[in-house]
């Protein structure tokens, strides 16, 4: 059986083992033994200088036990430090040097964060002081090689399938969730979707008047906390893992022209407004959502410390649907265009639930096919309600991934069968049942692999000088950080994921199968992991900031408004002395499924046996790789 209990049950004593380790290593003082020695140490003096916005030196490196004492002084304006792992929190002012003394007794890298706000890149102002031995790091790097050893084997049992059935589809014998009376309901009712908009209009609404007209400082502006820290929190830690496209219902972006377009906010109405054009056939594709992708993580850094700029984006994307609409038929923005559904599309796929046709069967004897087309009245369709055309494209009888679907209802409405159903299945189901492997898609997933990199090193390094590039603090450090990101996006990346396909076929002895086969089908093995990534640089970003919303709550625009008696509610970073465990638990369940993936897609590329084990072996240990050049820039 391709899914069994089997791959699940090596990561689940895997994450055992880890968390055991953890366990002794924290607490095994308690129980009268220990994985960490306490040692004497001697004493380092560091004068450390502070301006927007790094430390000087950026990172301290010590020795287990060594006292610590810091001269802290500031270049410009008050700033502050805070101390991961030792509650030490002080305000620097300048002209008045700071002094700060702590005994390095906690091996591996600790980050210091600016803990006074002081100019757009605060929430990005990190130093690291490195105790060593970094005993942490190197565990966690040998923890992954093990990882991966385990997964993808020696002997060729793990390739073997059923010789009745070499490529078995994974079925969704989950539950069908419109099986519930109160959910078919819900997704029945016709203001299902309208109710879903209105609350994030209003918030997209507050978010473009804070970002235009409030403070320039992002940690006081409504729209920066909202959509970088509320937003992409939800977006990234619930959506993207567990429910599809289903933020594509909710979103307020395309509201204005759909609405237009329709005549109507909730009714079917049977007059539409626009040309109606169809999307041009040779950009029914991805490339200019990637393209999208690539320039937003570009500015990555500038978006999410601007206000201006954030706002300026949201209203760019909302006009460019806006126009689509009025030229084009149906969301072929988002479809085509939009790039926050590119991101959402790919890792979709990964979902735990999928919106299909129940019978196939029933779908080739309807003559309606009001599911694609739409319906005006029951009597068009048979019976079913009046409901608009599928808005993306999409035809429930031939749909068999998430990649597209934004689970907006339309179909569930339309279908006078009842023959639509909502269902749980088991994690990364489209991955091994995609019939075809696109060049688009791939590219996708190298893309945000690849810029997954660019955003741990420009947010969460220690690099003052690699910031100041990416936030466009002048144009010549910009113009180099722009070549470096579209050189490793573009080019490197791509480049060594072709030669570890290259590699993978010499391996397997098979010339039948080509390189670019090879290169499609392990890129898409490559989701699990890069979104993962992505999950543990959310929360590494997230739990130091989270507390800002509270403030900026009780005064969005940052105007000495305070409406909840909560404006000057203090900074407080939460569970930051758990983030090591997080981002190794997450790099660890992200190689694990990427390995599993990879290993399926091998035997489809190579068929059963030794040649499947060896082309797996270096996409494994690329993948390995990757994981710990990430484990690197989270802790090394």
């Amino acid at each position: 059986m391709l899914v069994s209990r089997r791959p699940y049950l090596i990561l689940a004593v895997m994450a055992g083992l880890l968390a055991t380790m953890v366990l002794l290593w924290e607490y095994g003082s308690s129980f009268g033994f220990a994985l960490r020695k306490s040692s004497q140490g001697g004493s380092v003096d560091v004068t450390l200088y502070v301006e927007q916005f790094a430390f000087s030196p950026s990172r301290i490196s010590v020795r287990r036990g060594d006292r610590v004492n810091l001269r802290i002084i500031s270049k410009d304006v008050t700033h502050g430090i805070f101390i991961d792992g030792y509650g030490i929190k002080k305000e620097i002012v300048p002209g008045y040097p700071t002094f700060v003394s702590f005994i390095a007794d906690k091996p591996g890298k600790i980050q210091i964060r600016c803990a006074v706000i002081c100019g757009p890149l605060h929430p990005f102002m990190l130093g690291e002081i490195v105790v060593r031995p970094n005993s942490f790091y190197w565990g966690s790097a040998v923890f992954l090689a093990l990882l991966t050893a385990t997964i993808l084997g020696f002997t060729e049992t793990g390739y073997k399938r059923s010789a009745n059935n070499p490529h078995p589809k994974i079925q969704a014998t989950g539950a069908d969730l419109l099986g519930f009376t109160w959910i078919k309901r819900i997704f029945d009712w016709r203001g299902f979707q309208f109710s879903l908009m209105i609350p994030g209009l209003a918030v997209l609404a507050l978010a473009l008047l804070s970002g235009f007209f409030g403070t320039p400082i992002g940690a006081k502006n409504f729209s920066m906390i909202f959509v970088w820290v509320v937003w992409w929190g939800l977006l990234v830690l619930l959506v993207l893992p567990f429910a599809a496209r289903a933020w594509c219902a909710a979103c307020p972006l395309p509201a204005a022209g759909e609405w237009l377009s329709r005549r109507a906010f909730v009714e079917k109405a049977n007059r539409f407004f626009g040309i109606g054009l169809r999307w041009p056939s040779r950009l029914r594709n991805l490339w200019l959502v990637n393209l999208g992708l690539v320039l937003v993580l570009l500015l990555g850094l500038v978006v999410t410390t601007r206000p201006w700029v954030t706002a300026l984006l949201i209203l760019s994307l909302m006009l460019t649907a806006f126009v689509v609409h009025l030229f084009f038929e149906r969301r072929a923005f988002c479809r085509y265009l939009c790039p926050i559904g590119g991101f959402l599309g790919l890792y979709a796929m990964l979902s735990p639930v999928e919106l299909r046709s129940k019978d196939e069967a029933v779908c080739r004897k309807c003559r309606y096919k009001a599911c694609y087309r739409g319906s005006s009245t029951a009597s068009e369709n048979g019976g079913g309600r009046a409901a608009y055309p599928c808005p993306v494209f999409e035809f429930a009888a031939v749909m068999d991934r998430n990649a597209n679907c934004i689970l907006c209802s339309e179909c569930i409405k339309a279908c006078p069968y009842d023959n639509i159903a909502l269902r749980t299945r088991p994690f990364f189901t489209d991955l091994l049942n995609t019939k075809r492997w696109r060049t688009d898609e791939a590219w996708l997933s190298l893309i945000l692999l690849a810029t997954a990199v660019a955003n741990l090193a420009t947010k969460l390094g220690h690099w003052g000088w690699l910031k100041d590039w990416a936030s466009l603090a002048e144009l010549r450090g910009f113009i180099s950080y722009t070549l470096l990101f579209l050189l490793w996006t573009l080019v490197g990346v791509p480049t060594m994921h072709w030669l570890v396909s290259w590699l993978s076929r010499q391996a397997s002895g098979r010339r039948d199968v080509s390189t670019k086969t090879i290169f499609l089908g392990y890129a898409y093995a490559l989701v699990p992991l890069s979104l993962m990534i992505w999950i543990a640089f959310t929360l590494s970003f997230i739990l130091p900031n989270l507390s800002y919303v509270v403030s900026v709550l009780s005064d969005p625009f940052g105007w000495g408004m305070n409406l909840f008696g909560a404006r000057e509610y203090d900074w407080i970073p939460y569970l930051t002395g758990w983030l090591p465990y997080i981002q190794v638990a997450s790099l660890a369940v992200g190689l694990g499924l990427t390995l599993k993936v990879g290993k399926e897609i091998s035997v489809k590329l190579f068929g059963e046996g030794k040649q499947a084990l060896r082309a797996s072996w270096p996409f494994g240990l690329s993948s390995a790789a990757m994981s710990i050049l990430f484990l690197a820039l989270f802790r090394g």
